[in-house]
């Protein structure tokens, strides 16, 4: 069986080299704010997809732009829930929603010059800035969301106890 990480990849791209991340139920925390956010993460990042298959750097850019900024703005709605419920593991979690916004900050400024493939390149890095905050960022909170019934336990997704 694929891993989650594995499946999210090769949901993101197919054989034309034309990209389009397809949101699946795996990647729902059972949060539905936090959910809806992710799914907004993956329209912009479908958005930059068709800029690049436009061959629209200037839109690339801005969508790109777009990105980071609701990255930004989800990290911090995210962690304000997260304060609400006491959820232990905060610090570490802020501590990986930084480090992964001076990732995106940095391949932002890279993508603002860039052109062509190195667009695309770009891209794969949105998508798995998506991948580590939700598969590998947010899954530390969600057994704790479910044993403090703040979403609803889910038996059929396997998530690991804190």
């Amino acid at each position: 069986m694929p891993k989650e990480e594995d499946k999210a990849t090769e949901i993101a791209s197919n054989e034309d080299n034309v990209f389009h991340f397809e949101w699946f139920p795996e990647l729902e925390t059972g949060h539905p704010e936090i959910d809806e956010d992710h799914k907004k993460l993956v329209e912009l990042i479908n958005l930059v997809s068709d800029a690049i298959e436009a061959n629209d750097g200037d839109r690339c850019k801005k969508m790109f732009a777009s990105f980071v900024e609701f990255a930004e703005d989800h990290f911090r709605r995210e962690e304000v829930i997260l304060k609400k419920i006491g959820f232990p593991k905060i610090d570490h979690h802020i501590e990986y929603h930084n480090k992964l916004l001076v990732d995106a900050h940095k391949t932002r400024d890279l993508c603002e010059s860039a052109e062509g493939g190195l667009l695309k390149e770009c891209f794969n890095e949105l998508v798995g800035f998506l991948v580590d905050d939700i598969l590998k960022g947010d899954i530390e909170f969600i057994p704790y969301m479910m044993e403090h019934n703040v979403v609803p336990s889910n038996p059929s997704l396997k998530y690991p106890k804190l």
